[in-house]
């Protein structure tokens, strides 16, 4: 009876503090849901808000799943974007609320995930006291390093705010095979949302299981438990399969020959990557690590370092003045406000009780201790007197898109600081001991008071956006090209937006450095801050003389007119006196099919046509079908159903029998 009584008082304890700590993250992430639907932090994320609602509307209007999105460059296969996130499940709540509240949402409840996980993994798998595990979670939730993605527009960095939750059901998973299966679908929707995040996130799972195969016995001798490296090396292949209907189609657009680089003409050279990471500032370094921890305005600013237009930029950091451009041999210059902020701000008491927890209580957390030293090494790359980040590099080429060190592996130290943190309180578990715990506690409180209210500031929303037009198809959709376009996209992102709510297409939209080369012809040529003629102001844009329609013929006594514009079906009444061919005003690609007449190879010029050979009347119907993202979906759907079938379902039914035959 007593036992019971002390269950239930237990239960009763974990629950108030996981309500405490959804209380706090409500508290903590309460500027995000001030002026909800127009609040943005960042000119960045004008950038990256269009094709989310591009995505919502796309579902809503035009019941079609976006494979491709007219809008930018002229027409790209957005499916093999690798940052696309329209294949995420969370897409669901974006569907639901929009694109810039279904966004704030989205990040609220990834991170309150992380948050409930990190209290699950400490009180119940590290065996933490509830004080323990209660202030490493709200210490991993205070920290500044996710406001400071926030607020740099770094959305799908925020997806690292999943790895507590992996962590647990990863070492469920090696006693219970369901959870073999909640991992991988858990690591297949960061896959397909957030790109070259995943990498970062394998690594630290491998070495993960790697320090958790070892063991030492009562009898001091040390063994290995392959089971950790076996289920890891089994929740990869699950998750590679489940993830084929983003990887196939990510596989073919990184293969186009028109996206000669992702981020540098020399990423495939580390020596030159890593001086780029030094002379940009994105290197990690004991000063900084020290600066982000400890100070509360240890902001990144990018050093003074000139690249071609086209390459990359320079910074400042002198000038106090607002946005300005200084064209320089080859290189431009651009001001503060653009800095880029990376901290992870503890302040000491934290820190010093993780110190405390690790000189203490070594022996039971000492793998999340060497997880500490190695994540520390591979953030510090080239100023690492041994390099892994350049061994790691070399394994893949698509890891040569990580170059930003601060960005990709801080998280995991602020991490782990949050978690071995919570191990001091342990010492309140001996009786003798609790004489600490009037001393503990208040500090304890003092501490996250203090990151509670210096961190939250990074949330604060600074820049308002309205909506100019719903956003819609219309058969007078039409492109616009940016004049003297220097390849730089931050001065344009407003105008972006605004073109895309209005419902026209860009062909300079440059995002994530996969920029594809068009041949598409622009209606009106324009320059910065255009967008406020939008849309009954037209005739203040200046007309491109070479425009001919969105949908033209060769010879011009030919006719067409656009009936019917998607996504992913276009329609064209023609009126076809002789052979002819039909200009579309989008991209070609591979991926097009037609009800009349035939497709030439590369298209017109690298434009969309048909080729038509008898006279009279059509209704030409062109209808997008990537044969990579249908390959993909197909494995991906038989791979979820077979490995739901043999870790969930039949596990299950297993475990059943052996109970019914036990009774």
């Amino acid at each position: 009876m007593k036992t019971l009584i002390n269950t239930i008082r237990s239960h009763f304890k974990d629950s108030v503090a996981i309500a405490l700590i959804t209380i706090s993250a409500i508290l903590f992430y309460l500027p995000l849901f001030r002026d909800i639907s127009h609040g943005i932090p960042r000119v960045d994320w004008c950038g990256i808000y269009p094709y989310i609602d591009f995505f919502r509307i796309s579902i809503i209007k035009y019941h079609q799943f976006p494979l491709r999105i007219p809008h930018f460059e002229g027409g790209y296969p957005f499916i093999g974007f690798p940052y696309d996130i329209s294949l995420s499940p969370l897409m669901l709540i974006v569907l639901a609320f929009g694109a810039i509240e279904g966004t704030k949402i989205t990040i609220f409840l990834i991170v309150l995930c992380g948050a409930l996980s990190l209290f699950y993994l400490t009180r119940y798998q590290l065996r933490y006291n509830l004080a323990g595990s209660l202030f490493s979670t709200l210490a991993f939730l205070f920290c500044s390093w996710g406001p400071c993605q926030y607020m740099q527009s770094n959305y799908e960095k925020l997806y690292f705010y999943f790895l507590p939750l992996l962590i647990v059901f990863f070492i469920k998973s090696i006693r219970d095979k369901k959870f073999i299966f909640f991992t991988s679908v858990v690591m297949s929707i960061i896959a397909v949302s957030t790109g070259s995040i995943l990498i970062p996130i394998v690594i630290f799972l491998f070495l993960f299981a790697c320090l958790h195969a070892v063991y030492r016995e009562k009898s001091r001798r040390i063994k290995v438990n392959t089971r950790f490296p076996v289920v890891f090396a089994l929740i990869m292949l699950i998750t590679l399969l489940i993830s084929m209907v983003k990887i196939l189609p990510m596989h073919q657009l990184l293969a186009r020959k028109d996206i000669p680089f992702i981020h540098f003409p020399y990423e495939n050279d580390y020596s030159k990557i890593a001086k780029t990471i030094v002379a940009t500032g994105r290197d990690v370094n004991p000063k900084k690590l020290h600066g982000w921890l400890f100070r509360t305005d240890s902001f990144r600013f990018i050093k003074s370092c000139h690249f071609p237009f086209e390459y990359g930029y320079s910074r400042d950091i002198n000038s106090k003045k607002p946005y300005n451009r200084s064209f320089k041999t080859g290189s431009f210059t651009v001001t503060p406000d653009q800095d880029d902020y990376t901290q992870m701000y503890f302040g000491y008491i934290p820190v010093i009780l993780a110190a405390l927890g690790c000189f203490f209580y070594w022996k039971k957390i000492w793998r999340y201790i060497i997880l500490s030293i190695i994540s520390i090494i591979i953030s510090f790359g080239p100023h690492s007197p041994v390099d892994i980040f350049k061994w790691i590099w070399h394994l893949h080429p698509y890891v040569h898109s990580i170059w930003r060190m601060d960005e990709y592996f801080t998280f995991q130290i602020f991490f782990l600081i949050s978690v071995i943190s919570g191990r001091f309180f342990s010492v309140l578990d001996l009786r003798e001991r609790r004489k600490f715990l009037w001393l503990l506690i208040p500090v304890a409180i003092f501490s996250l008071n203090n990151m509670f209210w210096l961190n939250q500031r990074f949330l604060e929303n600074r820049i308002h956006l309205k909506d100019r037009s719903e956003f819609s198809f219309q058969k007078e959709f039409f492109h616009v090209k940016i004049k003297d376009y220097i390849g730089f996209p931050e001065p344009y992102q407003i105008d972006q937006y605004y073109y895309a709510q209005s419902n026209i297409g860009l062909i300079d939209w440059l995002f994530g450095n996969l920029a594809i080369k068009t041949n598409v012809t622009p209606k009106y040529m324009v320059r910065e801050r255009d967008s406020r003629f939008l849309p009954s102001e037209l005739d203040k844009l200046e007309a491109n003389p070479a425009y001919r329609g969105e949908v033209f013929f060769q010879n011009e006594e030919n006719q067409a007119q656009l009936q019917y514009f998607s996504p992913n079906k276009i329609r064209v009444s023609v009126h076809l006196q002789r052979a002819d061919t039909l200009i579309i005003n989008q991209n070609y690609h591979q991926s097009w099919r037609t009800n009349v007449g035939k497709l030439p190879k590369r298209g017109d010029g690298g434009r969309l046509a048909v080729v038509l050979d008898d006279p009279g009347d059509y209704m030409i119907q062109l209808t997008y079908v990537p044969v990579e993202f249908y390959r993909g979906l197909a494995i991906s759907i038989i791979s979820l159903l077979l490995a739901y079938y043999f870790t969930v379902y039949k596990t299950r039914n297993d475990a059943t029998r052996r109970d019914r035959k036990a009774v």
